[in-house]
């Protein structure tokens, strides 16, 4: 005889009662929906009984009328007896939950979702924004004629923002029928339920956590300084105000900077594996419409534009730098008239706020080849001073150990962001669309100059450098010198463009000579995003210049070129690009090997073993662990891993931007039958 059956009871569990289908809960066990869902099965409290009846109360008729006839549904909100619960199916928020709710764990718990009524995204905060521009035309209503909602006079404030949002929620909401809301309500329940599946709300243990914030300030200039009060962070990092958007992305940029020990305590196998979990968990929140907060979407999509996954990503670094610098001006914060009413502390944030956006901006444009997503002639935001950053309190900063902002770290910025004005003038007068050849070399002219406007603490080190002294000038000086190499070779239709004796070469020389004293001083990895593109740009122009017809300029310029693929050697694991350029560089340098005559080929040795390149899927292998007798192959060693081209033979074109190499690729000279992306022992000059 079978066993009975367990009576089911008779409350449904709150997330079978908020998708209307039947519950078969027990005492004993969790419906099957919950169990699926993979979320704790609650049951609903009856109080049935338990509460005065108000009968022939009006306004619960016409609510329940309304309801029929397709009106406007009443508040669902819990007030008093009301037995709606406007987070059925979500796990029940505490108030100690929601002061919680973005803090680092002890294990890898999830932050609780969002609330998911309608009418609770009625409440807003100062950095909530209605998205107009000056001259739309309800802007100029509210502005010449009346505000509908007679909240302050024509005068702007955060406050009056965030009013009119909640203003114009309600107009929107009122246009709603009462079916329409609880369907938006069930899309955002499913919606939680579907970011808590991809784990968008899991946290790593606090220690790591921590570990992550405090080398994301310390490393990750411009962005950390800038985009950033480290002070208020502090604060609302302590009490778990953070949203889980900002922490998943600032996670996200630390992993490019942390020791591996780091990662491998948050339980990733390596940094490639570790990157993608926090990107695609702040890019899942992104898409979901998480955050309401226009201020906390800004940084978050800033810290993002340091993605790019595949060569293919269509969604990379270009496309999320985009959004920022949409979402920015949208706010205005291009304008100087939109501080005028803000305080103090809120002026100097978005003026360091824009700066970030507008130096990140340029310069990856200039690195892409790109047209820059900001416009000057629209911008009128003056330069950045040191009195834009002396407003944080340093005992605060220093008890979370997020490091002193230093003297030199400071100017850093400051003359950053006059360094990419002067760019942002060079790129259009270089490749706009009425550029000629006396604009442009009157706007090179102006670049080369600003070097000598440098104050003496951001000198070029002549000691060993360090994160406290020295790092940021010298950091300051090879993006300098890259701005030189890509503008004078892209801007420039002579030949022998990158030829010795040019600007283009010297400029190169150069930053090898920075590159090596990085290396030496163990700060390359410091901030390697900002070391990458120095480093494509001057082996670029050593390549072509393997091809001379002089030997002693061949020599010099493989032993240059030895150097810069020491560098991506050290940093394929800091940055998936690095890898499949490293690759790529290889198979150039093999292309140039192969073109060569047998009996003109030296004796070489053989480094393959060393050469720190494993295909390991899926994650990015490391090197580091073989770096010396790597680096004695590539720098001590003689000018015998790849022969030279012969000089007879036309030069393969690698005039390209610094990411960029579709003119190598299209040119019949190069043959790439053999794919680089994953091609094993790809930098093996015996192949």
């Amino acid at each position: 005889m079978s066993a009975a059956v367990r009576p089911r009871v008779k409350v449904a569990c709150k997330l079978c009662h908020s998708r209307r289908v039947k519950c078969d809960r027990t005492e004993e066990s969790a419906c099957t929906n919950c169990k699926l869902a993979g979320q704790e099965c609650q049951s609903i409290i009856s109080r049935r009984g338990k509460y005065k009846r108000h009968r022939n109360e009006p306004g619960r008729v016409r609510s329940i009328r309304g309801l029929k006839n397709g009106g406007p549904l009443p508040d669902p909100s819990p007030k008093g007896d009301s037995t709606v619960d406007s987070h059925a199916g979500l796990p029940a928020i505490t108030q100690e939950a929601s002061e919680t709710v973005a803090a680092p764990r002890e294990t890898c718990e999830e932050a609780p979702p969002p609330p998911v009524d309608s009418s609770s995204n009625t409440q807003g905060n100062d950095n909530e924004m209605v998205h107009y521009g000056d001259s739309f035309n309800l802007n100029y209503i509210f502005r010449e004629m009346c505000d509908p909602f007679d909240t302050a006079s024509g005068v702007c404030s955060p406050e009056k923002n965030s009013e009119n949002l909640k203003n114009l929620e309600s107009l929107y909401l009122e246009n709603l029928d009462g079916l329409t809301r609880l369907a938006l309500d069930e899309r955002k329940r499913d919606d939680n339920l579907r970011l808590r599946s991809q784990g968008a709300f899991r946290m790593p243990p606090k220690e790591v956590g921590d570990e992550l914030i405090r080398v994301f300030f310390r490393y990750s200039l411009p962005m950390s300084s800038l985009l950033f009060d480290r002070e208020d962070f502090c604060l609302k990092y302590e009490s778990g105000r953070i949203s889980p958007l900002l922490l998943h992305a600032i996670h996200f940029v630390a992993i490019i900077h942390c020791e591996d020990s780091v990662y491998k305590a948050a339980g990733f196998q390596n940094r490639h594996e570790a990157s993608c979990a926090f990107y695609h968990r702040a890019k899942a929140l992104y898409d979901a419409n998480y955050e309401s907060d226009s201020i906390v979407n800004l940084q978050t999509v800033c810290l993002l534009s340091q993605w790019w996954g595949t060569p293919t990503e269509q969604k990379y670094t270009w496309h999320w730098m985009g959004i920022a610098a949409s979402l920015a001006q949208s706010l205005e914060l291009h304008r100087s008239r939109a501080y005028a009413n803000l305080n103090t502390k809120h002026r100097k944030l978005r003026r360091r706020m824009w700066w970030g956006i507008y130096i990140l901006d340029i310069l990856e444009s200039l690195i892409l080849g790109q047209t820059p997503h900001i416009n000057d002639a629209y911008c009128d935001v003056s330069q950045l001073t040191e009195d834009d950053f002396d407003d944080e309190d340093e005992e605060i900063i220093e008890s979370h150990m997020l490091g002193k902002r230093t003297t030199e770290s400071t100017l850093f910025l400051i003359y950053l962001s006059d360094l990419t004005t002067k760019i942002s003038r060079c790129l259009l007068m270089t490749f706009g669309a009425n550029a000629d050849e006396s604009t442009t070399t009157e706007s090179l002219e102006t670049l080369s100059s600003w070097e000598t406007s440098l104050p003496k603490e951001l000198h070029y080190p002549t000691s060993t450098i360090s994160i406290q002294n020295g790092f940021w000038a010298s950091l300051l000086h090879l993006l300098y010198y890259t701005c030189r190499i890509l503008l004078h070779r892209n801007g420039s239709h002579f030949p022998d463009r990158m030829s010795v004796g040019t600007t283009t070469f010297d400029a190169a020389v150069k930053v090898v000579r920075m590159l090596e004293d990085l290396l030496s001083s163990d700060a390359l990895c410091f901030s390697p995003l900002y070391v990458i593109a120095p480093t494509f740009a001057s082996l670029s122009t050593h390549i072509a210049n393997m091809q001379s017809s002089s030997q002693k300029v061949r020599d010099v310029s493989e032993h240059r070129v030895h150097l810069c693929m020491l560098v991506l050697d050290k940093l394929q694991d800091y940055w998936p690009p690095v890898a499949w350029n490293y690759r790529l560089f290889s198979r150039i340098l093999q292309a140039l090997k192969a073109r060569q005559s047998v009996d003109k080929c030296p004796p070489y040795q053989d480094f393959s073993a060393n050469s720190g390149f494993r295909t390991q899927q899926p994650g990015l292998s490391s090197s580091r662990h073989n770096q010396n007798s790597l680096g004695e192959s590539f720098v001590c060693g003689l000018a015998s891993e790849f022969p030279m081209v012969d000089a007879t033979v036309e030069p393969v074109d690698i005039a390209t931007t610094a990411f960029s190499f579709g003119g190598l690729l299209m040119n019949p000279q190069f043959n790439a039958e053999i794919p680089f992306l994953y091609q094993e022992n790809a930098y093996n000059p015996g192949l």
